[in-house]
């Protein structure tokens, strides 16, 4: 799998993210990831008669339906996620989406290269494209 490719499954995966968080807010009647963050806590929720599951965890929170399965850590800032290498894999792995990676390290190796030619940048354990921090 190319570096391109990796991306494109990176960005794919934030944008996911980004869509789940918006169904969570208009399904608990919420505002701003200011506002779910306070709302949260550690348990389970679900919408659209239950076809939505969603699980606050941590810093996080792992969503599921027919559809997608994805779990995240909030991000820093406005950003509704960063992206973790090893939840990234998971995503990809769960999903069905073609790839080669055989665990999260990879993908961190990348993500690391990444950071260093400024196509992404480090917070923590988080990564992030093109976010000035």
């Amino acid at each position: 799998m190319t570096n391109i490719e990796l991306e494109k499954l990176a960005q794919k995966y934030i944008n996911d993210v980004n869509r789940v968080c918006k169904m969570m807010l208009q399904a608990f009647n919420l505002t701003s990831k200011e506002e779910l963050i306070k709302y949260r806590s550690s348990g389970e929720f679900y919408s659209n008669g239950g076809d939505n599951r969603y699980a606050f965890h941590g810093r996080g929170c792992r969503f599921s339906n027919n559809e997608l399965e994805i779990d995240w850590d909030f991000g820093y800032g406005d950003n509704w996620c960063g992206l973790d290498p090893w939840k990234l894999f998971y995503y990809i792995e769960n999903n069905k989406f073609v790839h080669d990676f055989s665990d999260g390290y990879q993908i961190k190796e990348i993500f690391d290269d990444f950071v260093v030619n400024g196509k992404m940048v480090q917070k923590y354990d988080l990564y992030y494209i093109n976010v000035e921090m």
